[in-house]
């Protein structure tokens, strides 16, 4: 795997060793692993807020709802593990 230098705030680098030294992990792991956890929190948050706005739209909500409950009906249609 390729690496390269970024610059940290000398208070982000002092954290970022403190880590190193509790978890017992190199920094390229620390760092690679807030950064998933960044990207998979900003994914809930950005979906949580279009399900939001979604429910503040009465008749789009409604649409939604319809059509999960069409796909539901496909639950029961016996193909289940046929992939």
């Amino acid at each position: 795997m390729s690496t390269t230098t970024i610059r940290l705030s000398t208070q982000t680098r002092d954290r970022l060793r403190e880590l190193v030294q509790v978890v017992d992990l190199p920094m390229q792991k620390i760092v690679d692993e807030a950064i998933k956890q960044y990207q998979r929190q900003y994914l809930l948050d950005a979906t949580n807020q279009a399900y939001a706005k979604l429910r503040s739209d009465p008749a789009a909500w409604q649409a939604y709802c319809d059509e999960q409950a069409q796909w539901e009906q496909t639950l029961d249609d016996g193909l289940a593990g046929l992939a």
